[in-house]
């Protein structure tokens, strides 16, 4: 309820795709550039008080003001070695998609008195998240592959937000790896390692800010 706007978001995509390059499975080169842009509105009165917990001041002066919201996404797939007839043994392909975003909708705070992420004249202190990800898989044989995996986000946070909201994500760093089988073209099984490096808000108490996490996922998919 806290973000309206008179007009809903539109959201597009131009892309370029060729199998010139040859295929692995029914993925072939292809090129993106993609993106959003819309806005979203912040109601307050004259205390500060976001209207999404505060209407019953019936004498209490409203404010709106809109602010951008926006998104823009680069992403590509290129089929390094393709597979041969029909046989994807020996196949290599690159992948990958870098992004920025600003005022995402589900960043914004819905509460002015317990998070000053809005400022007193109904703006946000919006930050810029930037980041990307890229992924090399190479296929032992037709129905074994392994892929490793990098990925890299941070948002810009504001020193007094840091302050404020130590337990807010400032960056992420994952690496994982994963080793696939195709059973047959309706049973997949695999095995995954993930490591992820998180840096957090501003301590004043000079606690770490960084945490880790390591993982071993197991998992069967069946495509129906």
């Amino acid at each position: 309820a806290f973000s309206r706007s008179r007009y809903p978001f539109g959201e597009g995509e131009l892309f370029y795709t060729s199998d010139a390059c040859g295929k692995i499975g029914p993925w072939q080169m292809l090129f993106s550039v993609s993106g959003f842009y819309g806005k979203a509105r912040g109601i307050w009165d004259d205390t500060g008080t976001n209207q999404t917990t505060s209407r019953n001041a019936t004498s209490t002066r409203f404010h709106d003001k809109d602010v951008d919201a926006w998104g823009l996404a680069f992403k590509t797939f290129i089929p390094i070695i393709p597979e041969k007839k029909g046989n994807k043994a020996g196949a290599l392909s690159l992948s990958g998609q870098a992004f920025a975003t600003q005022n995402p909708s589900w960043y914004i705070p819905s509460d002015f008195a317990a998070n000053p992420y809005q400022r007193r004249d109904g703006s946000y202190a919006a930050p810029l998240l930037v980041g990307g990800w890229g992924q090399v898989t190479y296929f032992f044989t037709d129905k074994l592959f392994i892929s490793g995996w990098y990925g890299n986000m941070a948002y810009k946070l504001s020193h007094r937000y840091q302050t404020a909201n130590t337990g807010a994500i400032q960056s992420e760093q994952q690496y994982i790896v994963n080793l696939s089988y195709d059973v047959n073209p309706a049973m997949r099984f695999g095995i995954e390692y993930d490591r992820v490096n998180t840096r957090y808000g501003w301590y004043n108490n000079g606690l770490d800010r960084s945490g880790s996490l390591n993982s071993v996922r197991v998992g069967a998919w069946y495509f129906f």
